[in-house]
């Protein structure tokens, strides 16, 4: 989380930087940064806790079932 954190503050500040001291670097990389995101590939299904959770619990019953761990 800290580090997600940071890097988003990162870019604000830098982007802030640019655009009050180098006002005409800011239009380029505003401009380099949008056509990089109209050609990135989409981002990867967000991760979803419940399901990864019950597919553990089902493996661990399984586990359970075939006396292969036992629960304490």
């Amino acid at each position: 989380m800290n580090e997600t954190t940071a890097d988003i503050v990162g870019g604000e500040v830098g982007a802030a930087l640019l655009k009050r001291y180098y006002p005409e670097v800011a239009t380029q990389y505003a401009m380099q940064v949008q056509a990089a995101s109209l050609s990135a590939t989409p981002a990867p299904a967000s991760f979803d806790f419940r399901a990864e959770m019950h597919t553990t619990r089902v493996h661990v019953d399984e586990l359970l079932a075939a006396g292969k761990i036992t629960s304490s």
